[in-house]
């Protein structure tokens, strides 16, 4: 190896204080292998430099370190930071890894390399003058825009919803991608790495950086409880916006330190033999507010530094041993009963968190006292165990200060917590994270992050970009492979949308979108396309009336709705939007129609016409030359047919007709019981059949039978009436044993195919235990 001697000191110091803090926290029985892996990332190592030109090496020991000392994980994680640049770079396997150091640290590893292709690094870039711009501008111009540049990108002018927004959605990310807790902190720990080196990067990478912080890791480690961190986080960041303010409130609170020191002292004087001869043994110290916090407050109060009236709170911890929770309750009351006795106390600012804790578990009395004439101080007093909940961080410093968080991601943050919580280095063994298994993540070209539910298609993420794009999807590309538009997306997928100005929406993409708000964009586009269908077949009907009048104008004629029911009537349709529908798509043609209705009609009386007339009652329905088969559809005008009820035949059974005296054909199904009969004595009256697309419609009755019937008979509903626009006839349920339900459905349909995709789409649905058809109906009339 090229290491110096003293590379090799501090390398080993390092070292010396992570395994210190291992034995502390009894993770000791894998310290073989975090030096296994210290060895062998100094091996693979050897030579690489890090940005702040040392050896790559103490980057990785750098955030072991943070992980281990400052956030207390374990030799796992330790092994895994160490390495898993190793893995990156291809110097090792993930299969080796397993082998050497266990599923653990495989498992770490894995979730970080999946966690570490989520970038959104793009939302915080900060550009400079574009090189071309500067060839046009003189030296001085190109200094001023320099200057004004700068000031904007101090005052921190980003996209702010936008990446909020983001950021809030990469967090969420974090959680549905990354499997081990470990992953998240790790996270953390290195950003806290890179902003601590921020002076190693060029002024646009550090404003880049310290946005990507404050947007995404300070409000992370914020909902964590990990308080030490986010001050470091949010005091480095100040650093880099407002280095001169930084420096003043710096230098403010050295030179006041040894005036609180001496107001602490002389705070705690009046009460001090008191709290002794009552056996107390109490800690006292002042908290001063972190330069941040005190920065926020001169900007929100709109004062100096010295105008901020609580730079700092009076601490009173209780160090005695305890027996029960109750001991511990009674003598900060104690003391507090003390403390008031001598500083008159706010009614409006006593706040007790021992006897409601917060959800967080944090417990402390606070309550602000008046110490002399305009000056109050707040004073805090808990025992030795609350302080150590509070500021480990545990007591999750979001709840405390009432901050709402996601209610989506507060059962990963609340697992975290619980586990930061833990005393030892056994709380990480087979702990997960809350993996938010119900949505997906994805990305836009640009970057952008997209949530989607869990299954969604091409078509899902097309709207959810915009309306338009989605009516004009014909496919994507996902990671640079076409794929239709059924495609299902996957976590990570990077999606290009392609589209076409000829594609409209169509009725089955109600089947394929996975997603409620894709499914209402797509059903709202169907309903302004049936709607300017309907205008045209409208048009249709009036031009048509229009050339039957120019032609008849002695039938006085009115296009009124005695009229339109008699065109309606002629082609079977019961509403008036269904029959301009199929005017405009081309199913009922009106050439000819208007004479047929509305012309009065001459009967030939002479014999021959009188024969023909009861000739053509029993002659045999003319078939379709294509086929040979009699049609048998709802829109027939020159075939009276019925069907049979001795084998009741449905749409979609194979069936044929047979040729009744003066009442039209008869529709039987091929297996019916008279068919043999029929078959042998009258065989010239047979006539071969077929169904239309089209027919008559029919009732079927089905079963339903499942668990939980008070949240499953909605989505029963929505299935059959809003997704498949099937007409629900009658409905009852029952509820048996175990919150089970037996229930039935009369549905109306039209064929047996749209009742087979019934069963198909209530069979999907979660809960759903069997669905059977118990009988069918024709209607007919």
């Amino acid at each position: 190896m090229t290491y110096t001697t003293e590379e090799l000191d501090k390398i080993e110091k390092k070292y010396c204080e992570i395994d210190s803090a291992l034995r502390a926290q009894n993770d000791d029985q894998k310290l073989g292998l975090v030096r296994k892996a210290l060895n062998k990332a100094m091996e693979i190592y050897d030579g690489y430099e890090h940005i702040n030109e040392k050896k790559f090496i103490f980057k990785s020991l750098d955030i072991a370190s943070i992980s281990v000392i400052e956030m207390g994980l374990g030799a796992a994680t330790a092994i895994s930071v160490l390495l898993i640049d190793a893995i990156k770079s291809g110097d090792l396997s993930l299969h080796s890894l397993a082998q050497d150091y266990g599923k653990t640290v495989h498992s770490i590893i894995e979730g970080l390399l999946k966690v570490d292709k989520i970038d959104i690094s793009h939302l915080f870039e900060q550009k400079n003058i574009a090189e071309e711009e500067e060839e046009e501008l003189d030296e001085f111009e190109i200094q001023e825009r320099k200057k004004i540049q700068k000031r904007a990108l101090r005052k921190n002018r980003i996209k702010t919803d936008k990446v909020t927004e983001q950021a809030e959605i990469y967090v969420n990310m974090l959680s549905s991608i990354a499997v081990d807790v470990r992953v998240a902190l790790i996270k953390l720990a290195n950003q806290l790495d890179r902003i601590r080196n921020y002076l190693y990067l060029t002024e646009e990478k550090q404003i880049s950086l310290a946005h990507e912080t404050s947007h995404i890791y300070t409000p992370m480690a914020h909902k964590l409880g990990l308080y030490k961190i986010k001050t470091d986080f949010e005091e480095t960041t100040m650093k880099i916006f407002e280095p001169s303010m930084y420096s003043f409130i710096t230098l403010k609170l050295k030179e006041t330190k040894d005036a609180r020191d001496e107001f602490i002292k002389a705070f705690m004087l009046p009460f001090a033999e008191d709290l002794a001869n009552r056996g107390f043994i109490c800690e006292v110290k002042g908290r001063a507010k972190s330069i941040y916090s005190i920065w926020k407050k001169m900007q929100k109060q709109n004062v100096a530094f010295e105008k901020v009236s609580d730079l700092f709170a009076i601490r009173v911890i209780l160090k005695n041993k305890f027996e029960s929770t109750k001991e511990e309750k009674e003598a900060c009351w104690q003391v507090y009963s003390m403390v008031t006795n001598v500083y008159p106390p706010d009614p409006r600012r006593l706040r007790d968190w021992i006897s409601n804790p917060k959800s967080s578990g944090y417990e402390s009395l606070h309550t602000t006292v008046d110490v002399e004439a305009d000056k109050c101080v707040e004073v805090q007093i808990r025992t030795e165990r609350m302080d150590e909940v509070a500021e480990t961080g545990s007591a999750a410093h979001w709840k405390y200060k009432e901050v709402k968080g996601d209610e989506k991601g507060d059962q990963w943050v609340s697992k975290l917590r619980e586990i930061l919580q833990a005393p030892t280095a056994d709380r990480w063994d087979n702990t997960f994270i809350y993996s938010n298994q119900n949505y997906i993540y994805v990305f836009t070209p640009k970057g952008d992050i997209k949530r989607l539910p869990k299954g969604a298609t091409v078509l899902d993420f097309a709207y959810l970009i915009h309306s338009r794009i989605g009516d004009q999807c014909v496919g994507a590309k996902i990671n640079n492979k076409v794929v239709q538009i059924k495609h299902k997306l996957s976590n990570g997928d990077k999606v290009e949308i392609q589209t076409s100005k000829n594609q409209q929406p169509k009725r089955e993409w109600l089947l394929i979108a996975a997603s409620q708000q894709a499914r209402l964009k797509i059903q709202q586009t169907l309903r302004q396309l049936e709607y300017k269908q309907i205008d045209l077949g409208r048009d249709l009907v009036k031009s048509a009336y229009e050339k039957f009048i120019a032609t008849y104008p002695q039938t006085k004629l009115e296009l009124a709705d005695k009229t339109l029911k008699q065109l309606m009537k002629n082609f079977s349709c019961d509403k008036s939007l269904t029959f301009y529908g199929k005017v405009s798509e081309g199913e009922i043609v009106l050439d000819g129609v208007f004479e047929k209705l509305f012309l009065p009609k001459k009967r030939d009386e002479s014999v021959e016409g009188l024969l023909n007339e009861l000739k053509n009652l029993i002659t045999l329905p003319t078939l379709s030359k294509s086929t040979d088969y009699l049609t048998i559809d709802s829109n027939l005008s020159k075939v009276m047919y019925t069907l049979a009820k001795c084998c009741n035949p449905l749409p979609g059974d194979s069936i044929f007709g047979f040729v009744k005296v003066a009442k039209g054909t008869a529709i039987h199904r091929d297996d019916c019981p008279n068919a043999p009969e029929m078959r042998e004595k009258y065989p010239y009256r047979i006539v071969q059949a077929i169904w239309a697309e089209k027919t008559k419609p029919f009732l079927a009755h089905i079963r339903i039978t499942g668990s939980d019937p008070l949240g499953i008979l909605g989505r029963m509903v929505d299935v059959i009436s809003k997704e498949l626009k099937i007409s629900i006839i009658g409905m009852r349920m029952n509820t048996i044993e175990n919150n089970r339900f037996d229930g039935e459905f009369t549905l109306r349909l039209f064929s047996k195919i749209k009742l087979d995709l019934v069963f198909d789409r209530l069979k999907e649905i979660n809960n759903i235990g069997d669905v059977m058809l118990i009988k069918t109906e024709v209607i007919n009339n």
